[in-house]
């Protein structure tokens, strides 16, 4: 695949025009497909591809996800397309701070491509994909969950050492479970460690 500056900037208008619409699909809430900003960008293409990414903390993960989506897959081994355009944007959707990866391939329709086939195009849509983020940079994803696995920790520390006061001071407790609050802060600290980010489109 070649670089083409007309697929990367139909790319970024569709990215923006996701953040300027609040939606996030192919095909925009007014009816608008990916194609059209591929043509008002002026790339006249005889087969078509999109692949969308956001919620991503770094770009491997969104090939490793895309590559193991068959829809995205394809697009991206689809030996017809000889070009390929790349946007990513920082934006908001439904109020949430998220990055955008748009990617774009198309062949450029020729004359003979043109009679030959009578003007019929094909149009691929893959399946969806969340935000990425510049590896020199944490996503507001990833600062979320460190912070919220920092205030964890310190709960649990806090309630650790309760109990420990308690037991080795012998102070009986009317009331209170340190073993109930442990539990639940254990559980929760846990279900943030495996929590993971990341959408495909």
């Amino acid at each position: 695949l070649t670089y083409n500056k007309e697929l990367s900037d139909a790319a970024q208008v569709k990215a923006i025009d996701m953040f300027a619409n609040n939606y996030w699909a192919h095909v925009s809430p007014t009816g608008t497909e990916p194609w059209s900003f591929m043509i008002n960008s002026g790339y006249n293409y005889l087969h078509a591809g999109e692949n969308l990414a956001r919620d991503f903390s770094n770009p491997n993960d969104i090939v490793v996800a895309w590559m193991a989506s068959p829809t995205h897959r394809r697009n991206i081994l689809d030996g017809r397309y000889k070009d390929i355009g790349i946007a990513v944007v920082d934006g908001y959707i439904n109020g949430v701070e998220t990055t955008l990866v748009v990617q774009m391939f198309g062949v450029r329709q020729s004359a003979a491509a043109e009679v030959a086939s009578g003007n019929v195009v094909s149009q691929v849509y893959a399946q969806e994909i969340p935000k990425v983020y510049p590896a020199t940079t944490i996503s507001p994803f990833d600062a979320k969950k460190s912070w919220s696995i920092a205030l964890v920790t310190i709960i649990i520390l806090a309630l650790a050492l309760d109990w420990f006061f308690v037991w080795k001071n012998n102070i009986i407790r009317i009331s209170g479970k340190t073993w109930a609050h442990l539990t639940y802060f254990l559980t929760l600290a846990v279900i943030l460690f495996i929590i993971r980010q990341g959408l495909v489109l």
